[in-house]
């Protein structure tokens, strides 16, 4: 009966298919593909349902331009370096047909990128095979909760703790095949992979989270006198997660999704109407039984004017929502969001820029661990749901993007954000033996952002340097609950890179990411009528890394990098700090 009524719920028009998107960092498209920019690609790689990597990525022929991410949840401490958003270049071939990258060291982090891309007869058709994996297998601080005269303080314990550390795994894997076919009018792409997730650690004991991605996507391509385009995209993911907790047992929880979207224009002149429409539905089973789905109409006006450009649209978005909801995915969104963009090119190398926007999305179990794969079942902690609705009421925007002299390319921007629900790290105090025991947890709240955030990018012969500083204000409208602290991100954020090459052979880089610490408030019940707060803090951390990469020849290069040098406690996923400086060597192979 449970199937039924999901088919029932869900046989209705459709849509929300997004291409994969990939963080990367000071890549020189002149030389052989740098392991520090497969690196990060890879460990972004934790995808809703995403093709696993995109075809221009593994073409190895790239080229960047500045573009931010705005979503609100984006793991412990909010934080966004600068993201580069990638487009084939017109300038670059590489034809490497077998990329290889691996590396070890100490701490454990081994890591492994593996893409093959077999010669076809055809030019029109391309594919792509590839495996992926990174891993940390060695110790982790102990957190515990410290009074302090400015609230209670989550850091790791001291040197006379009995116990300052553990020990546990944490690992990540995907594998699959993609591909793309070119014809005059369009392009077809398709995607199928594996992601895994497995963790063994002192609080949850054990996870295993496996899934299967398949995605097909139809385009059409602009041509000289034609007036109309079209866009089509579906993608579906089932994925299973098995949890072995040393207080609730075995747990399991599957979850199919499905996102189907389809895009309609047509041009002329200087002018041009178009219509999105998105579906995305999502179904659990096992320990939530859940499911709901999203539906979103975006109808747009678009024209240029002079040096205006003029985006006129907005979205109208409805949840469907099955009997079987265990508190899951309840918020109340909006019914009409705007999504107006107003440019004007200042100068052939400024452009100005305003928008108003906003949406809701549904917080899929799988969207939750690309934001942080710590997050699992029992993240609820069986008292508040796990999946609910982000509701984006209104946001605002004014920024300005430019480049000098195409060797220094800047972005600012700043506006603000209110948000009717949206998900929030939390931690839920328990009793044992030893008294207070400690559990990360999700909660949904309410509460406003206003930002400013600058990004760049300096690309001298020698020397690239880097980065992204944002500074943000948040207002909680939402109250923590009895036995729960609730924390906002961070207030300021930023990722700073310098790279310097030595005729093109030998390549050093310094790297820093830093996050000011978080402030939230625990809630504590005195009597049914009388709730006390009290401050809480998760303490801020810089993560200094270094790199260093010897190119032998175009084929082969050799390279070190070193993490957490200042040797802090980094809680990215909330009572998480992986131990102490690590070292990892390695090379890279390109046939």
């Amino acid at each position: 009966m449970k199937k039924i009524n999901i088919y029932r719920m869900f046989i209705m028009p459709l849509s929300s298919f997004v291409c994969a998107a990939a963080v990367a960092q000071n890549l020189d498209p002149t030389v052989v593909v740098s392991r520090d920019y497969e690196g990060k690609l890879m460990e972004v790689h934790k995808p809703k349902i995403e093709m696993a990597v995109p075809d221009s990525v593994l073409r190895f022929d790239l080229e960047f331009d500045y573009s931010v991410s705005d979503s609100p949840y984006k793991g412990a401490y909010d934080f966004t370096p600068y993201v580069l958003d990638m487009k084939p270049s017109p300038t670059y071939r590489h034809n490497s047909r077998l990329y290889l990258n691996a590396g070890a060291g100490y701490q454990f982090h081994p890591e492994l990128d593996l893409v093959w891309s077999p010669a076809l007869k055809s030019e029109a058709f391309k594919m792509n095979v590839f495996a992926h994996h990174r891993s940390y297998i060695g110790k982790w601080w102990n957190i515990a909760a410290a009074d302090t005269d400015a609230g209670i303080v989550f850091d790791r314990v001291g040197k006379d703790a009995l116990e300052r550390d553990w020990s546990g795994k944490d690992l990540v894997s995907n594998a699959g095949f993609n591909g793309k076919y070119d014809w005059e009018g369009g392009a077809l792409r398709f995607d199928a992979g594996y992601y895994g997730i497995y963790q063994n650690d002192r609080k949850e004991a054990g996870r295993s989270f496996n899934a299967l991605d398949l995605s097909l996507d139809l385009a059409s391509k602009a041509k000289a006198g034609s007036r109309f385009g079209y866009k089509a995209g579906v993608a579906y993911r089932y994925g299973s997660d098995a949890y072995d907790s040393p207080t609730s047992g075995s747990l399991a929880l599957s979850e199919n999704l499905l996102d189907i979207d389809a895009s309609l224009y047509t041009s002329f002149r200087r002018h041009r109407l178009g219509l999105d429409v998105e579906y995305g539905m999502a179904g659990y089973t096992g320990f939530l039984t859940s499911n709901a789905a999203l539906l979103s109409l975006s109808p747009h006006y678009t024209m240029k004017y002079g040096r205006f450009d003029i985006d006129l649209g907005l979205t109208l978005s409805k949840v469907f929502r099955g009997a079987e909801m265990q508190g899951m995915f309840q918020d109340k969104i909006q019914s009409l969001y705007p999504d107006v963009k107003v440019g004007f090119r200042a100068l052939p190398s400024t452009y100005m820029y305003v928008e108003f926007g906003g949406g809701a999305r549904m917080n899929t179990y799988s969207s939750l661990l690309q934001s942080d794969r710590r997050i699992g079942i029992l993240y609820g902690r069986e008292r508040y749901p796990l999946l609910d609705m982000t509701d984006e009421r209104i946001s605002a925007v004014v920024g300005v993007d430019g480049n000098i002299r195409s060797r220094f390319s800047y972005s600012l921007k700043g506006g603000f954000a209110n948000y009717g629900n949206a998900p929030l790290d939390a931690l839920s105090a328990g009793y044992a033996a030893g008294g207070t025991a400690w559990y990360p947890a999700l909660f949904y709240g309410r509460y406003g952002k206003a930002f400013i955030r600058l990004q760049w990018m300096l690309d001298a012969e020698r020397i690239d340097f880097g980065g992204s500083l944002q500074y943000a204000k948040y207002r909680n409208r939402t109250d923590a609950p009895d036995q729960l602290a609730v924390f906002m991100p961070a207030s300021m954020t930023g990722d700073l890179s310098v790279r310097y090459n030595w005729k093109s052979r030998l390549y050093a880089g310094l790297e820093c990411e830093f996050a000011s610490a978080r402030q939230g408030k625990f809630g504590s019940a005195q009597s049914e009528e009388v709730m006390t707060y009290t401050a809480s803090r998760i303490p801020g951390y810089a993560d200094l890394g270094l790199e260093l990469e010897y190119i032998l020849n175009r084929k082969f290069s050799l390279w070190v990098k070193g993490g957490n040098l200042l040797n802090m406690t980094i809680q990215r996923s909330l009572m998480y700090a992986e131990k102490g400086p690590y070292f990892t060597l390695g090379f890279c192979l390109n046939l």
